[in-house]
C-alpha cells in the first residue's frame, strides 16, 4: 500500500490527524519532525538556530526518501516540504492530502506558539499570511484537499478514510 502524506501549513493538524488516522487505518504513523528531532537529539528550533534552515531541509529530504521506500504509512510532513520540487517525486508516489486552513485560522492556532523557529518574527500575523500565501500553490498540488477548520477531528479523519478507500489504497 502506498504512503499517505499529510501536507499543510504549521498548525493545520497534520500530527494530530495523522496519528489518529493511522490507528483507524491500521498503518504505521511517522511524524517527520519528531523523527528528525530524535535523530538529531534536539528540537527543530535548536536545529534551525544551530545549523540553519537549509540543514533542516536537507535532513527532511533524506528522511522523505527513506520513508518513500517503505510504504503503508501515514506521514505527517513538515509544512515546508512542498517547496522543494525534488520532494514531489517521492510525495506523488503516495497519496497526498492537503489539510487546508485559512490564514486567520493559522494565526489563531499559532498566535502563542513559541517553539516554531519560522514564527519568531516581529509581525507574526503578517508573516503567517505571507508564508501561507507563498506555499498555497504548492499545497494545492496535492491529490486531495480536506478542510480542517471548524470541524471535529473525527469528521476530518472520516473524510480522509473515505478518500483513501475510494482511491483504492
Amino acid at each position: 500500500m502506498r504512503n499517505i502524506f499529510l501536507l499543510g501549513f504549521m498548525g493545520s493538524g497534520k500530527s494530530v490527524i495523522g496519528e489518529k488516522l493511522s490507528r483507524k487505518l491500521e498503518r504505521e504513523f511517522i511524524d517527520m519532525d519528531r523523527v528528525i528531532e530524535e535523530r538529531e537529539s534536539m528540537k527543530i528550533s535548536e536545529i534551525f538556530a544551530q545549523y540553519g534552515e537549509d540543514y533542516f531541509r536537507r535532513k527532511e529530504g533524506e528522511l522523505l526518501r527513506e520513508i518513500g521506500g517503505k510504504g503503508n504509512a501515514v506521514v505527517s510532513t513538515g509544512g515546508g516540504i512542498v517547496m522543494a520540487e525534488k520532494n514531489w517525486k517521492i510525495l506523488k508516489e503516495g497519496v497526498t492530502i492537503y489539510l487546508k486552513i485559512s490564514p486567520e485560522e493559522a494565526w489563531k492556532r499559532l498566535e502563542k506558539v513559541e517553539d516554531r523557529p519560522l514564527l519568531l518574527q516581529k509581525d507574526r500575523k503578517q508573516f503567517i499570511c505571507n508564508l501561507l500565501r507563498t506555499r498555497q500553490p504548492y499545497y494545492e498540488k496535492a491529490d486531495f484537499t480536506v478542510l480542517n477548520e471548524g470541524r471535529r477531528v473525527e469528521e476530518v479523519i472520516e473524510e480522509i478514510a473515505r478518500i483513501i478507500r475510494h482511491a483504492g489504497n
